[in-house]
């Protein structure tokens, strides 16, 4: 957004108005003494920005105060000084409040600072004097998302559009704004229009692709998002999901190439390197999520101190989690027994404890970790059920069976429903 508003404020280098009609009721007259200094002034900017302000600001016209403090707006705006650039822009409506030029790029700086609802005051006034150009109407439309009102900002984006068709940024906003909406049938249809003029925008893929999700055509979803990635356009998130499109539909190579292309040089962060790596392990998928995990533990340690605090006991866990599927069950319980010293209330880490000495035969140091697994809120009934599940495989049926009726009354499950009728039988 800035960078599209600093662009269009270009547009207006120094004096827009020089060059139209002296007549024009929304732009000041400029002396030609002005207007020479001006020129100088533009010439000045295209090398030394600095040096551009500091003439600008030497020059004195009492008559031309607005065109000289516009001048200076723009240059404030081009080296980002937008408080500046504000204060400026604002005396140059106030030495001449028809301005247009000025009450544009005022509007602007607005939007950049988060002020929309200035913004939109602003703009109304020129929608009202019927001086609104395409511009004015994006910038009003962007104004309006900012203050979340889609619907309104969707007029502004459809008026911008109407009057100029090629204006890909009224589209864009157009889209965002239903998007927005979540009128997503009109999303597709919108986006595959933009698609077909401008094949490499991302943003296009992404709202196609998302508006296909929301409709329930995961295959048409798949295919965008797939489309998007030869082409280039496909970002970490949009990688992500397309993997796990791919899982969905049982094609598993594609789903780790896609994985594998999301976290490749350390892409997405750690926070969805970590996601990857859980749906990989959930699709049984090994040993490719214990590559990637190789790259979770490469974020991980780039990381400083205090950055790695939050996500210590999630990597430890996590490994685990692999070490456990590998059948690594001594590597599993040294992780988790060094994490548990430090965070013994943790209820996953427990279960995953738990499950590792299941695994080794050491049936009472598990039923241990899973006796406290139930006394933390939250974990009851899964702790409960695994417990069950050990206590059947130690021939203990009246205690399974009871285990099963305390985890029902935590959260009743279907499945659990099931295994507790067939333990009855059973024992009857």
């Amino acid at each position: 957004m800035k960078s599209f508003l600093i662009r269009m404020c270009c547009s207006y280098l120094l004096y827009g108005a020089i060059a139209g009609p002296v007549t024009d009721p929304f732009s000041p007259q400029i002396s030609t003494k002005t207007s020479e200094r001006v020129q100088e002034i533009q010439n000045l900017a295209g090398q030394d920005l600095e040096g551009a302000i500091a003439l600008t600001l030497e020059t004195e016209s009492n008559e031309d105060a607005a065109v000289l403090a516009f001048v200076l707006g723009n240059l404030y705006f081009q080296n980002e000084q937008y408080e500046e650039a504000e204060e400026a822009y604002a005396q140059a409506v106030e030495f001449f409040p028809a301005f247009r030029s000025a009450k544009i790029n005022l509007g602007r700086i607005y939007l950049i600072q988060e002020k929309p609802e200035l913004t939109v005051s602003l703009y109304q006034e020129l929608v009202r004097d019927g001086v609104a150009d395409g511009e004015t109407w994006t910038l009003l439309g962007h104004a309006l998302m900012q203050e979340s009102e889609p619907v309104a900002a969707e007029s502004a984006y459809r008026q911008a559009w109407l009057l100029d068709l090629s204006k890909q940024e009224a589209k864009r906003g157009l889209l965002n704004s239903l998007l927005q909406q979540e009128r997503y049938e009109e999303v597709r249809f919108l986006s595959k229009e933009l698609l077909a003029d401008a094949p490499l925008q991302k943003e296009y893929w992404s709202a196609k692709s998302h508006a296909e999700l929301a409709l329930g055509d995961h295959n048409a979803a798949m295919n965008s998002l797939e489309q998007a990635r030869r082409l280039g356009q496909a970002d970490p998130q949009m990688l992500t999901v397309l993997g796990e499109l791919y899982l969905e539909q049982r094609i598993p190579e594609q789903a780790v190439v896609s994985f594998q292309q999301a976290v490749k040089d350390g892409a997405g962060g750690i926070d969805r390197q970590m996601k990857i790596v859980e749906v990989l392990l959930n699709a049984d998928l090994t040993e490719e999520a214990t590559a990637i995990f190789a790259q979770v533990q490469l974020s991980y340690e780039a990381m400083g101190v205090q950055e790695q605090v939050p996500y210590e006991g999630e990597v430890i866990k996590l490994n685990s989690r692999i070490q456990l599927q590998k059948g690594s069950l001594e590597a599993a319980s040294d992780l988790l027994i060094s994490y548990l010293g430090k965070e013994p209330m943790d209820g996953e880490a427990l279960m995953m404890m738990a499950e590792a000495l299941r695994g080794q035969g050491e049936w009472l140091q598990a039923e241990s970790y899973l006796e406290r697994a139930t006394r933390i809120k939250g974990m009851e009934a899964d702790a409960l059920v695994q417990l069950a599940m050990l206590q059947v495989d130690n021939k203990q049926w009246p205690q399974a069976i009871q285990s099963l009726e305390r985890a029902q009354v935590f959260e009743e499950q279907e499945q659990v429903t099931r295994y507790l009728q067939q333990l009855r039988r059973m024992t009857q």
